[in-house]
């Protein structure tokens, strides 16, 4: 999507998720909770959020990489279990 307009702007894309997702690997309880034990955060300079939930110590699951303007709670299928 960036990188139609602007291979710079796709690098600036890329690192600020990979910033919120270094942040929510280190420190996962910083984020913003939701529903059903999950956290969001958000990217700096981009519309983006970041939904993730903690499984243990080591492990932090990701649900989604969303748009601001996305419809809320559209990724709460994801959380569901098999």
């Amino acid at each position: 999507m960036y990188a139609r307009k602007s291979l710079a702007l796709e690098s600036r894309f890329v690192a600020a998720i990979s910033v919120v997702l270094t942040r929510v690997s280190n420190y996962p309880k910083q984020g913003n909770p939701t529903v059903l034990g999950c956290r969001w955060m958000k990217t700096a300079k981009f519309r983006y959020i970041i939904y993730y939930r903690e499984i243990s110590s080591v492990t932090i699951q990701v649900f989604a990489i969303a748009h601001g303007s996305r419809r809320p709670g559209y990724w709460l299928r994801r959380t569901r279990r098999p």
